[in-house]
């Protein structure tokens, strides 16, 4: 829900996100620096979306693997995710991803989930 100083995320922010990233100029030794408010749903979807973006012949599964490699504790912006994955024409591959990858964490940490899940407006 939109708060005064809180937006939730729209498919124009995520255009926006997808259109900063084609602009890149991406190689070896070259890094993004990516934050959020509490930098942990909102900057994982965005590093998500734009290493989904940047292997597009890669299933979206693969996307998600790199960002948990950089970020082992990452739980993406699951409406980020999702705006992301319609821009990108996944067929729900990333969301399907993302769901995967919250169930496991769910298990791994079932207080945190409950915390994300139920107790947080990250």
């Amino acid at each position: 829900e939109d708060t005064e100083l809180l937006i939730s995320p729209q498919a124009s922010h995520i255009e926006e996100l997808l259109n900063f990233g084609r602009s890149m100029r991406c190689g070896p030794g070259r890094h993004l620096l990516i934050h959020c408010f509490a930098g942990l749903c909102r900057s994982t979807a965005a590093a998500l979306l734009l290493l989904a973006q940047s292997d597009l012949s890669s299933p979206p599964d693969r996307a998600m693997s790199r960002l948990l490699e950089i970020v082992p504790h990452a739980w993406p912006n699951a409406r980020m995710v999702r705006l992301g994955d319609e821009c990108l024409r996944l067929n729900a591959g990333l969301v399907k991803a993302l769901e995967e990858h919250y169930d496991t964490m769910c298990k791994l940490y079932p207080a945190f989930g409950s915390l994300m899940r139920h107790g947080s407006a990250l």
